[in-house]
């Protein structure tokens, strides 16, 4: 079994962790799709940053419509503000999943994430930034938007 991502020229990115038993390593043409034998992240990922030193809420990145997103890597950073805390969230506006919310009371907080499992939202699941008590730093994001998505009980139900 080779893994595989199923792309296509006209609509990019099809399918995540596909596999395909066929014994022939590299690309094999199906009509107008392509099975290439690479991780969807090397081929589709991409990354945003934003740099922060407020209150309030961002959206750092939003799906594609009925989509969701799968999470590559994170870099992290944020100064040492009484009562800060710092919320990198995925949400729809209804239902949320807290990714990390370090407490930056006692120290500035720096990390960095190599997501190395699966972590993909529910279906139009946005990442957003929430900033409490005017701390200040930068997020750094990768990420693959993928063209489908579970609803959000199927989504949670999974984890």
């Amino acid at each position: 079994m080779i893994k595989t991502v199923l792309s296509s020229k006209d609509r990019g990115y099809v399918g995540v962790h596909r596999t395909w038993d066929s014994g022939i390593v590299g690309k094999a043409s199906l009509s107008d799709m392509t099975i290439e034998s690479s991780d969807p992240r090397a081929l589709f990922g991409t990354f945003k940053s934003v740099e922060y030193s407020g209150a309030g809420t961002t959206t750092l990145v939003t799906p594609v419509t009925s989509g969701s997103l799968v999470l590559t890597d994170l870099i992290f950073s944020a100064d040492k503000v009484n009562n800060g805390t710092v919320e990198i969230r995925f949400t729809d506006g209804t239902d949320n999943a807290v990714i990390v919310k370090p407490d930056v009371t006692d120290a500035p907080a720096t990390f960095v994430i190599n997501f190395g499992g699966r972590w993909q939202g529910w279906k139009d699941a946005r990442i957003d930034v929430i900033v409490t008590n005017n701390v200040s730093g930068s997020i750094s994001l990768g990420y693959v938007k993928a063209p489908t998505g579970l609803a959000f009980t199927e989504w949670d139900a999974q984890r």
